[in-house]
């Protein structure tokens, strides 16, 4: 093989590796912000500051994203950057996740971590309780909550997954196949989404792997980070197949000089794709890539992959 075919190829692959840049949209936990990314274009970054938490966050239609906090939710413009109100969701404490839907209802999920009581409300287009059940005993380390496309509802409390229905039934329960590293008090898996009626992809936090597993719980495949992977947080499944993976490094702005805070998995499992910028982004927890959504429509991930709904009934908020 001659040396000009060989720097050829390398100059091909460096090519191809370069052209992966995304727009992205970020809840920074350590940096108490909703961070959006232009890479393509950078001066089209902005940064919202939230009181609080900077938790879940979700495209809501009418070029709107909600972050949601420990009492409710932070409501964003994402033409303009700004804050446009934050709402009170009261009846649900220990919001974690707010799940706003097509038809404009939402689920709240909630837990209260002393007692492992998990709390799940529907809420109407005016954010008022309509329905309301309580779960003794299966929440005690909850984070990000998700709706399937039959309608349940997901969580992953620490080291386990559990399905079940808006009524509190579950329906499906088992502990994750993966260990915690030896310098973890805990798993602490963070979130999870179905594929369809078969698979489910879970976050498992501090052993800083994401795994595809079957109905029952087995294996089916690992997304592994590389060495020095702190913990998989919130995550998307992108239509080409890929997995963008947040990578948390903790609670404090000066964790994320630690290393990336955000990794992009081929279907093969190989990292392409990595960010890692701690003047512009600390410590990730929620991220969506803006590249293929229309931020007019409101997005889910009922089937595990994030899409832009039929337009959004959400009539628009000042």
């Amino acid at each position: 093989m001659s040396r000009s075919f060989i720097l050829l190829l390398l100059f091909f692959v460096a090519s191809v590796d370069a052209e992966i840049k995304h727009r992205l949209l970020i809840t920074d936990d350590a940096g108490h912000q909703l961070v959006h990314i232009d890479e393509n274009d950078p001066s089209n970054n902005w940064a919202v500051p939230l009181e609080g938490k900077a938790w879940d966050v979700q495209i809501v239609g009418n070029h709107q994203a909600t972050v949601t906090t420990e009492t409710g939710y932070h409501l964003i413009d994402l033409r303009t950057g700004t804050l446009i109100k934050t709402i009170e969701v009261n009846g649900v404490p220990g919001i974690k996740s707010i799940r706003r839907l097509p038809d404009g209802t939402a689920i709240a999920i909630g837990s209260v971590k002393k007692t492992g009581a998990l709390h799940v409300a529907v809420l109407d287009k005016d954010d008022h309780i309509v329905k309301k059940v309580e779960i003794d005993k299966v929440a005690k380390q909850l984070r990000f909550g998700r709706i399937t496309q039959q309608g349940n509802l997901l969580i992953t409390p620490n080291d386990e997954l559990i399905e079940l229905d808006l009524a509190g039934k579950v329906l499906n329960r088992f502990s994750l196949p993966i260990d915690k590293p030896a310098n973890a008090k805990k798993l602490g898996a963070f979130m999870a989404l179905k594929d369809g009626d078969s698979h489910y992809w879970v976050a498992c936090g501090y052993a800083g792997a994401t795994l595809v597993l079957d109905h029952a719980g087995k294996l089916l495949k690992c997304y592994k980070g590389p060495e020095g992977a702190h913990f998989f947080g919130g995550f998307q499944r992108l239509e080409n197949g890929n997995l963008l993976q947040s990578n948390w490094w903790g609670h404090h702005p000066e964790a994320a000089a630690e290393g990336p805070q955000l990794f992009e998995f081929n279907p093969q499992g190989e990292v392409i794709w990595t960010f890692h910028d701690p003047e512009v982004l600390k410590c990730p927890v929620g991220v969506i890539v803006l590249d293929h959504l229309d931020a007019g429509r409101t997005a889910v991930d009922t089937d595990s992959v994030l899409k832009s709904s039929p337009p959004a009934h959400l009539s628009p908020q000042k």
